[in-house]
């Protein structure tokens, strides 16, 4: 900030709400017990079954699969995805896939993402995973945790960019 234009012109522009853990319970299970463990730790009615998802336990259609027609934003969203995955193709060459969770990944109804788009009417709402393409998963190796990092930054000040000409064009 105060160094790099861009930067602070998109942190002035837009409030911004970091949680570096959403998961506080889960995430310190991970370090002690169950290392891909992704659940919270909280105690459910059933024994020996602890825990809910935190990014598939929200109120908007859970359970459910979206068979109607595309949201009438999707072309605007989707138009917004390409600007990032081509600004983190650009970093070190890696390919993302663009679309929607369904198709990029797998059905999951009742999303984070699914919530703030249908609850909170925040029309650019996205999933982004890992840059790894199925051979370590979520265990990225420790030489490709800057990279991922330096990628992901291009892609989200792209991403802000998009929609700060959609906002206020």
């Amino acid at each position: 900030y105060g160094q790099d234009p861009t930067i602070t012109h998109l942190v002035d522009q837009f409030d911004y709400y970091i949680l570096p853990v959403f998961n506080v319970d889960g995430y310190a299970y991970t370090w002690t017990k169950d290392r891909l463990w992704r659940k919270t730790r909280s105690k459910t009615s059933v024994p020996l079954c602890y825990g809910a998802d935190p990014n598939r336990n929200w109120d908007y259609h859970w359970c459910e699969t979206y068979t109607t027609m595309k949201p009438s934003q999707f072309k605007i969203q989707d138009d917004g995805s390409i600007q990032a995955i081509n600004a983190l193709a650009a970093v070190h060459g890696t390919q993302y896939q663009h679309g929607n969770i369904a198709q990029t990944i797998y059905v999951a109804s009742g999303s984070t993402v699914d919530w703030i788009y249908g609850t909170a009417n925040v029309i650019f709402s996205y999933g982004v995973e890992l840059r790894d393409t199925g051979k370590y998963g979520f265990l990225l190796p420790e030489d490709q945790i800057i990279p991922s990092g330096e990628e992901t930054l291009a892609g989200l000040l792209a991403l802000l960019q998009y929609i700060e000409k959609q906002v206020y064009a």
